[in-house]
C-alpha cells in the first residue's frame, strides 16, 4: 500500500513538472491573440479586423494616484480625451492626429545655427546650420537694412528680418526636419514682424498701418511648410500665444470696426479664423495641454464676457461668460 502511494505521488510530481515546463516554454515565446503566428519580436501580438486595443481609461486625478508608474505605461485620459504614456518623468499626451510627440529632452532633432550680415563690402550675409548628422548646411542671406532676428522651438529654427529702404519687404529662412533651408518672402509691413514659437511650429507675424492697413502671419509647420494668413487691420494690433503644437494670433479693433479676430494655427498646419465680438476690456489668452483659450469681459455695452477655446482638434468653440464686476482670471494644467 505504501509502495502504491509512493508511485502515485511520484506520478503527480512528474505530471506537474511536465506541465510547468511546457507552460514556461510557451510563455518564453511570442503570444498571439487573434493570430496563430505572432511576430517573434513581440512578446504579445493582437490581431483583429473589427476590434481595437482598449487601454485602461481614467481621469487625470485617477492617473495621478498611480503609485510609481513604470516608464512606458499607457492609459487613455478621459479628462483630456487623449492617449497618454509615462516617459519615466512625466505623462506625455498624444497630439490631435493621434501621434505621440517625442519627449522634449530628445536631442535627435537638435539644430545649431550661426548667422550674420555684412552691410559694407559684400552686402548680405550667411546662415550655417548644423544638425546631429554633423553636416553644415549653408544659406545665403540677402541684404536687409534692419538685420536679421531669430526664433526657434525644439526642432526648428527661423532667421527673419525686413528691409525698409531699397526693396521694402523681407525674408524668413527656416530649417527643420529636412536637411535644407526653406525661404519665405515677407511683404513690407511698416510695424515690422514679430515671432512666436511652440512645440513643433513657428509663426512670423506683423501689421502695416499705412500703405495697406492689415498684416500677415506666416506659419512654419511641423511638416516644414510655410502657410500664409492675411490679418485684417486692427488698431490695437495683434498678439500671439504658443502652446505645444498650436499658435494663436489675436487682437482687437476699437475704432473702425469694433471687435477683433483670432487666427489659430493647428497641429495640421492650417490657419482657422474666429471672429471676436467687441469687449471694452480687451482679450487675454492662456494655453494648457493641447489647447488655447482667448477670453475677456465687457463692462459697458453688453455686460458680460466671452471665451473662445482653440481645441486640440483644431477648431474654435465658444462659451459665454456672465457679467462679474471683478472680472475673470485663468489658469490651466501643463498636461
Amino acid at each position: 500500500m505504501t509502495h502504491l502511494f509512493t508511485k502515485r505521488k511520484t506520478l503527480k510530481f512528474l505530471l506537474l513538472f511536465i506541465f510547468w515546463g511546457g507552460f514556461s516554454q510557451t510563455y518564453s515565446q511570442s503570444v498571439g491573440i487573434g493570430t496563430n503566428q505572432p511576430d517573434s519580436s513581440a512578446i504579445l501580438e493582437l490581431s483583429s479586423n473589427n476590434q481595437g486595443f482598449l487601454p485602461p481609461q481614467m481621469s487625470s486625478n485617477q492617473r495621478d494616484s498611480i503609485s510609481r508608474p513604470a516608464a512606458g505605461l499607457i492609459i487613455y485620459n478621459s479628462t483630456l480625451n487623449a492617449l497618454q504614456y509615462f516617459n519615466g518623468n512625466s505623462w506625455i499626451t498624444s497630439d490631435s492626429t493621434g501621434s505621440i510627440p517625442p519627449p522634449t529632452n530628445n536631442s535627435s532633432n537638435a539644430i545649431s545655427v550661426i548667422y550674420g550680415m555684412d552691410n559694407n563690402i559684400n552686402r548680405g550675409g550667411y546662415a550655417y546650420a548644423i544638425k546631429n548628422n554633423s553636416i553644415w548646411i549653408q544659406q545665403v542671406l540677402p541684404y536687409i537694412n534692419q538685420g536679421y532676428k531669430d526664433t526657434f522651438n525644439k526642432s526648428q529654427v527661423v532667421v527673419f528680418g525686413m528691409e525698409t529702404q531699397n526693396n521694402p519687404g523681407g525674408y524668413a529662412f527656416s530649417i527643420g526636419e529636412t536637411n535644407q533651408w526653406s525661404q519665405q518672402i515677407l511683404p513690407y509691413l511698416n510695424q515690422g514682424y514679430k515671432a512666436m514659437a511652440c512645440g513643433n511650429q513657428l509663426a512670423v507675424y506683423g501689421m502695416d498701418t499705412q500703405n495697406n492697413p492689415g498684416g500677415y502671419a506666416f506659419g512654419y509647420t511641423s511638416n516644414s511648410i510655410w502657410v500664409q494668413q492675411s490679418l485684417p487691420y486692427l488698431n490695437q494690433g495683434y498678439k500671439a500665444i504658443g502652446n505645444n503644437n498650436q499658435i494663436v494670433v489675436y487682437g482687437m479693433d476699437t475704432q473702425n470696426n469694433p471687435g477683433g479676430y483670432a487666427f489659430g494655427l493647428n497641429s495640421n498646419g492650417v490657419w482657422v479664423q474666429q471672429r471676436l465680438p467687441y469687449i471694452n476690456q480687451g482679450y487675454k489668452a492662456i494655453g494648457s495641454g493641447n489647447q488655447i483659450v482667448v477670453y475677456g469681459m465687457d463692462t459697458q455695452n453688453n455686460p458680460g464676457g466671452i471665451a473662445f477655446a482653440f481645441t486640440s482638434a483644431g477648431n474654435w468653440i465658444q462659451q459665454s461668460l456672465p457679467y462679474l464686476n471683478q472680472g475673470y482670471k485663468a489658469t490651466g494644467t501643463n498636461n
